[in-house]
């Protein structure tokens, strides 16, 4: 504004060159520039004047105006307050409305409960019906069991599992071995009008305990939906699809129970849907074996069977070592459900092999097989009953071959320091049946040698206990496999002869032996 330069004003003849200061002068652009600045500026700074005015005039009476606005506040809090419990109250008429009772009519209820009549009330007339005598009962329930054999016969198309079926009191009764009975029948004639179920009753064990009135409420009308929906084959799916799933449930249920009780540590237990993999000596090194239990659909793998369709049913599958095995069957029970009982079937199956393969290991050892005898005890469902009994001659006691069925440990007896020695080099393998043949050859053996040992010493034959030959060079000299070997020398023997012994699977041999020192 200072930039501005304002012209003074001319002088004014007979007046004296300050007269125009008194007056108003005269108007100039720039003066009016400068009026109109200063009026702009004091135009734009009047609202931050008035804003301070109002902060400053605020600030002095800060503590009344936070007062006023806590009491705005509850006031507020109080009202809201207010209109809540008047709605709760109104909830609550409304919702004591269905107990609201009438008054009583005492008059009316002593005249009635004393004569058992009131004049003033009026006669209905209605005529009871007469009750069914038995033979009209009879009779009724002979023509539901016709119309029941028309129907199921000449309108029914039933699928190959539902042919078992009885007409009786009234009811068709379908009966599905081992898994459930299903009586139905009929309140029409008409053949589109659908069935109703009567009853249901589970062929198996442990049975799934249904109360009356979960089966009033929620079974019959489900059943009775899917017999106006599908018909008798839509019920038995149903059904049939809730059996086997219950099966499997119950089945894991007590496998879990054998897990965390009498077979603590040496199974586990999982699930996948509805399959159940139950797996069995887990504590054995090496590739492990398990059992699932599972729901198949029953579909032929070409796609199609001249049988027609399978209904769903429930399978077992058993991989030992880690090895699917197709060609043995496991004996299931679905009437009396027991995992128990299939775990036992699976590991009898297991130790039989197991068996068979040490049995056949051992009979290939043997060359002539002249002094050695086997016995193998199987069972399809014990474990405990299955054993390899393995003899040899000139052996006092033969060695017998055991598997523990809960932990899958193999046992030898007699049981001796020996004995628990090569059970623990055999369980600690992960191929048991490789290194128990060899274990139970050296054990017979040495068991053997220990025998002759003993002999021996008693009929006065010295042990020559120091002295040790290359066993390639008494098989080049016996030409016999050699397992265990001694060598004895009689009283009043001299010079370098000897009597030797050698022991394997075929028994033992005797020689009579020069020895010499070789260069």
């Amino acid at each position: 504004m200072a930039e501005i330069q304002v012209p003074g004003a001319p002088a004014i003849n007979g007046v004296n060159g300050h007269a125009a200061t008194n007056g108003t002068g005269a108007s100039s652009p720039a003066n009016d520039a400068k009026k109109l600045m200063m009026l702009d500026w004091a135009w734009q700074n009047r609202e931050k004047f008035i804003k301070l005015m109002v902060l400053s005039t605020w600030s002095r009476r800060a503590a009344e105006v936070v007062k006023m606005v806590d009491l705005n506040m509850f006031l507020n809090e109080q009202m809201h307050v207010y209109g809540i419990a008047a709605d709760a109250v109104g909830n609550l008429k409304l919702a004591l409305q269905p107990f609201k009772a009438p008054n009583p009519d005492l008059k009316m209820a002593l005249e009635v409960l004393s004569t058992g009549k009131a004049p003033w009330m009026p006669s209905l007339d209605y005529i009871p019906k007469e009750p069914l005598t038995p033979q009209q009962m009879l009779s009724t329930l002979r023509n539901v069991n016709t119309m029941l054999s028309i129907r199921i016969n000449l309108h029914e198309d039933l699928p190959k599992h539902l042919k078992n079926y009885t007409i009786a009191n009234g009811r068709a009764t379908f009966v599905i071995p081992g898994e459930f009975e299903l009586a139905v029948s009929i309140a029409d004639e008409e053949p589109t009008s659908p069935f109703f179920v009567v009853d249901v009753k589970f062929l198996f064990t442990p049975t799934p305990q249904v109360p009356d009135e979960f089966f009033r409420l929620e079974v019959e009308p489900m059943a009775n939906h899917y017999l106006a929906n599908g018909g008798l084959s839509g019920c038995y799916d149903w059904l049939h699809n809730f059996v086997l799933t219950h099966k499997v449930a119950t089945l894991r249920a007590q496998a879990i129970e054998l897990s965390q009780e009498a077979w603590s540590g040496a199974t586990q237990v999982h699930q996948f849907n509805r399959t159940l993999s139950v797996q069995y000596w887990s504590e054995r090194p090496g590739p492990k074996s398990w059992v699932e239990i599972g729901i198949s659909t029953g579909k032929p793998k070409k796609g199609w069977s001249w049988r027609g369709p399978e209904p769903s049913r429930i399978v077992l599958n058993w991989k030992r070592n880690g090895v699917l095995v197709e060609d043995v069957k496991v004996n299931m029970d679905l009437t009396d459900l027991s995992m128990e009982r299939i775990l036992m079937a699976v590991i009898a199956l297991h130790t039989t092999h197991v068996l068979e393969t040490i049995r056949d290991r051992l009979a290939i050892s043997a060359y002539a097989s002249s002094g050695l005898s086997i016995h193998l005890d199987t069972s399809k469902q014990e474990p405990a009953d299955c054993s390899l009994r393995v003899d040899l001659v000139g052996s006092q006691e033969p060695t017998e071959v055991r598997i523990e069925p809960v932990s899958g440990s193999l046992t030898l007896s007699p049981a001796n320091v020996l004995s628990s020695r090569l059970e623990q080099d055999i369980n600690r393998a992960k191929d048991m049946t490789s290194v128990a043949a060899q274990r139970i050859e050296y054990q017979m053996c040495m068991h053997l040698k220990s025998y002759i040992d003993r002999q021996a010493a008693n009929t006065g034959w010295t042990t020559l206990r120091n002295l040790n030959l290359n066993r390639n060079t008494i098989y080049a000299a016996t030409h016999r496999k050699i397992v265990s070997t001694s060598f004895y020398r009689g009283q009043g023997w001299k010079g370098n002869w000897v009597m030797a012994v050698t022991i394997n699977l075929d028994g033992e041999s005797w020689w009579l032996m020069e020895l010499w020192d070789t260069p």
